[in-house]
Order: structure tokens, then sequence, then C-alpha cells
């Protein structure tokens, strides 16, 4: 769907909230607290017996509770955001949204996100015989050492050749404690892992792993065994360049940046559009 197709199905905030209904966002039928079949006025649902007249707001117990956005514009900016289109300032001219509106609605839609992503963080990657790549990387330093003085960010992942199955992680540093641990938890044993030479990856035989270095201040390509990293070292450019678009990373919301790549990166062939609105029901069911 293109955004004139999206246009000429919800222009108004009554067919957005036809939409959200289809998507099951919003609820399709709601009943009032006498058993009454209520019916959507406006904003709100409301009971059409005389004898009854109760009311409620249509965006209670749902993804939209607490919001004030016309509806059809949510539903536009979730489009903008599925499209990678959603900076504040083509926001503001195209949807006549404030900053800090484009904020919390692109916060929200990366809560989804890490839900999202922490409900699939069980699956592991790799196998016996297949090859996973993994590598860790400085996310946030202070550029030509300017700036407030913050301790570095690491981040640390992996990369399955053969599937394209990925993690990535926030990590407080790269030490064999801290790695080891999440190797064994995302990474299925018998994987072939490649790595460079880092001293904290000197145990993984020990643990389950077939185990090929590369040494990165000689080769590119180990020549013997024909090992290197670059498909993760290609992942830590896409989410790097991601990063730089934004001009940085607030490090408080760095776990839900992250996030965010990762559920881009999983989508496949998959449109982000309509998976990001069943993210949104499966996320908040409305009740």
């Amino acid at each position: 769907m293109n955004f004139t197709e999206l246009l000429t199905i919800v222009s108004n905030s009554d067919t957005g909230i036809s939409f959200l209904q289809k998507h099951n966002i919003i609820k399709v039928s709601e009943v009032c607290e006498n058993g009454h079949i209520m019916f959507i006025k406006g904003s709100r649902w409301r009971c059409q017996k005389r004898s009854c007249r109760k009311e409620k707001g249509l965006r209670i117990n749902n993804w939209l509770t607490g919001s004030r956005l016309p509806i059809h514009t949510i539903v536009h900016f979730i489009y903008y955001w599925a499209r990678e289109m959603s900076s504040v300032t083509f926001c503001k001219r195209e949807l006549n949204m404030g900053q800090n509106a484009v904020v919390d609605w692109s916060n929200y839609l990366r809560e989804v996100c890490v839900w999202k992503l922490e409900n699939n963080q069980n699956k592991e990657i790799g196998g016996p015989g297949l090859f996973v790549e993994i590598d860790e990387s400085l996310f946030v330093r202070r550029k030509n050492n300017a700036g407030r003085i913050l301790p570095q960010q690491w981040i640390f992942g992996g990369i399955c050749r053969e599937t394209k199955a990925c993690f990535i992680i926030s990590v407080p540093d790269r030490s064999e404690k801290t790695l080891l641990p999440i190797i064994q938890r995302y990474i299925r044993p018998g994987s072939i892992i490649l790595s460079d030479c880092w001293k904290a990856y000197n145990n993984l035989q020990q643990v389950g792993f077939k185990h090929n270095t590369v040494n990165h201040t000689y080769n590119f390509v180990d020549p013997d065994t024909g090992a290197h990293t670059q498909h993760i070292e290609r992942l830590w450019g896409s989410a790097k360049w991601g990063n730089k678009k934004r001009r940085g990373t607030n490090r408080n919301f760095l776990e839900s940046y992250l996030a965010e790549f990762m559920w881009r990166t999983r989508l496949g062939e998959q449109d982000a559009f309509e998976t990001i609105l069943k993210d949104i029901s499966e996320f908040w069911p409305p009740l």
C-alpha cells in the first residue's frame, strides 16, 4: 500500500477508526455496563437505549489510551514511521504535528519493537554446521574528545550467514564474563563461530562451539581458513548509519533504537506498515 492508497481509505477520523478496527487496534463492538450494544459517535462509544445512554471513551483500554492526536493523523504517522519518513521536520510539514508529538509517537512505536524483540529473545541463531559471525562494536563515543565525559557504550551481536538471523544487544563491556553467557544464550551449540582474535572468545570451543578466527591486524579474510566477519561488520554499518541520520542517539533510548533496528532487520519480505499494525494489536489487544 502506498500513501495515496492509504489516503483514499483513511481521510478523516471516522475512516481512521474503521481502519484501526479492521486491524484489531480498536474494538469492533462494545456493550455498556448494563449490557446494551453501543455505537460509535464522534470519539466515544454511546448506548442508544433511551433508558440508559451510557458513554465510554473510544481511546480506553487500547493502544490509543491517553492520546489526543486525531486518529487519522495517528494512522498516517504510523505509515510514515514504517517507511522511515518520520523526521520532526517532515511530520511538522506533512502532518501538522509538534516536535513533542513526533518524539512521543516514535517512542510508542519503538516500545512495540522492544516488546516484539523481547518475545523473540529465546530464538537462538545458527546450529550444527552453520556459520555465525560475532563481533563487538563501540556505538557511543565522544566526537573529537569534546563534550561531556560519558562512559563508552558497546554493542555485541551475531549473524548467521546461511539464515541471516541475527541479534544485537548493548553490553557494559566486552569481557569474557559479559560476552560468553550471551553467546551461549543466543547461539545454538555446534555452530561454527567466526570472530576476530579478541581474547574474550578464547574459550568458545570449551563450551560447545567450533571456532575460527581472523586476525584483522594482518588480514580481512584468514588465508588458511577463509574466516571473515564482513557480514556482522555490514550489520554494524547499517545500525550506525541510522544513528548518524538521527545525529546521534540519546543514551537512554539506545536499547529502543536497537530494538527498532532489529525489528526492521527481521522484516525480510514483510511489509513494514502491515507488520507494525499487527504487532501493535498483539502488544496491546483492545479490551
